[in-house]
């Protein structure tokens, strides 16, 4: 068991109730923020939030932030050691007591670490090795779970478990093999996804990007080709099942940003939903809570109803920030964490539908 040190922040509380600027009217009420916080010195790159007052964040260089009083005060930790400084690529919260934490980079770098204490100490699950580079992964609590890697020496590369404590590696269970250099988002904390008893993923950086997909009760995953926009660094960066047969696929290209509402029992499979003219750069962040779907990259953040029939999406933009990362702890309230970038500092959210 590690031990890692702590160091306690006092956060500035910067604004509530800022109005949302919106791309159409609606009969329905406008998202709006209800709180923008200032966060420790950092890159942050992930965020886990539970509830409205337990907020985990990862950074870039090996550094975990807990607060478990809405954002006020945070935490530090660093589950890989003070000396070494991975990036925390993405975490899984049930509470303000057990996390999981995924770090990525080459061989060593990529490890899986789980607390039961808050962070007081935690325990390495995981550690890749050689060219193993772990990217996002899913799981179901105390039950299965994927950790989604880069395609090696043209096979599969997955992380398995059957109980979120035991973790092995595989590369078998896939319809279809690998294309060359196939891989998955490192940019998003959804490029997999256990939703609606549906297990989905997405690739990237080969000739097709494509979509995996299971049943909770199916042993063998399914790989099909997808229109969206395929080759170097382009491809799937985010997802969401509704079902089996029906998905949201985000992502595309460094000229396009796209999102795909998939039906695989109709006629037309692929369905390219209209986006706002913000973007136009992949989407990285996808996430459905309520009724409410949010897409968004560092260009931008917006918000629509599902349309239930037809493709005509009323998409609302959220603030006038980039997102780097999203986490929604009811079905109409969520925490957004800002992009940032070389001028502006970066920022948590907490945004009410």
């Amino acid at each position: 068991m590690r031990k890692t040190k702590k160091n306690t922040f006092m956060l500035s509380f910067l604004a509530s109730a800022i109005a949302t600027v919106t791309l159409a009217a609606s009969a329905h009420a406008s998202p709006s923020i209800e709180a923008e916080l200032i966060l420790p010195e950092g890159q942050w790159v992930s965020l886990s939030a539970p509830t409205e007052h337990i907020i985990w964040l990862g950074s870039n260089n090996g550094v975990v932030a807990l607060s478990t009083d809405g954002g006020q005060n945070f935490e530090l930790q660093t589950p890989a050691g003070a000396s070494n400084h991975p990036v925390i690529r993405q975490i899984s919260a049930q509470d303000d007591r057990h996390a999981y934490v995924l770090t990525s980079g080459r061989g060593e770098l990529s490890r899986l670490y789980i607390t039961r204490n808050a962070g007081f100490s935690w325990r390495r699950l995981y550690r890749g090795n050689g060219d193993e580079q772990l990217r996002c992964f899913a799981m179901i609590p105390d039950g299965e779970a994927w950790i989604l890697a880069d395609t090696l020496h043209d096979n599969w590369h997955v992380v398995r478990s059957s109980n979120g404590t035991h973790w092995i590696s595989s590369r078998s269970g896939f319809s279809e093999r690998p294309q060359h250099a196939e891989q998955a988002s490192n940019d998003s904390q959804s490029c997999a996804r256990f939703e609606n008893d549906t297990w989905l993923m997405g690739t990237r950086n080969a000739e097709q990007a494509r979509m995996i997909y299971k049943g909770r009760n199916s042993l063998r995953f399914q790989v099909e080709n997808t229109p969206m926009a395929a080759g170097l660094n382009a491809g799937i960066e985010a997802v969401w099942p509704y079902s089996e047969s029906e998905f949201l696929l985000a992502g595309g290209s460094s000229e396009r940003a796209q999102l795909l509402h998939v039906r695989r029992n109709s006629d037309t499979p692929f369905t390219a939903v209209p986006l706002p003219a913000t973007y136009s750069s992949a989407l990285k962040l996808l996430l459905h809570s309520g009724n409410q779907v949010m897409i968004g990259n560092a260009e931008g953040f917006h918000t629509s109803e599902k349309p239930i029939e037809n493709n005509e999406w009323n998409w609302q933009q959220i603030g006038n920030f980039g997102v780097q990362a999203l986490s929604c702890y009811a079905e109409e309230a969520c925490w957004a964490l800002t992009h940032g970038g070389d001028q502006a500092g970066q920022t948590l959210v907490r945004i009410q539908f």
